[in-house]
């Protein structure tokens, strides 16, 4: 089963190699996640007041979302399914 979410979350990082923007919980160590930006700006736009963009995160463990979800805004969630 896999879940599928939007979170509006704080980004970390200076945009460079080796320190790229990324949500905060990113460096949290949840190995079933993974994320892509959807804000619809180049990164290097991001302005730091507010410190805020649109991630959407992939996931098999919906714990991982509910436990996101409960610092950040999460715009919506759904499950994923292969049926038709």
């Amino acid at each position: 089963m896999t879940w599928r979410s939007r979170i509006v979350t704080p980004w970390i990082g200076t945009g460079v190699d080796g320190d790229v923007n990324r949500p905060t919980f990113a460096d949290a160590g949840l190995p079933h996640l993974s994320w892509v930006d959807v804000t619809g700006q180049d990164a290097a736009n991001l302005q730091p007041d507010p410190n805020a963009y649109t991630i959407e995160v992939t996931t098999t463990a919906e714990a991982d979302l509910n436990a996101i979800a409960e610092v950040f805004v999460e715009l919506w969630r759904e499950e994923v399914t292969d049926e038709p």
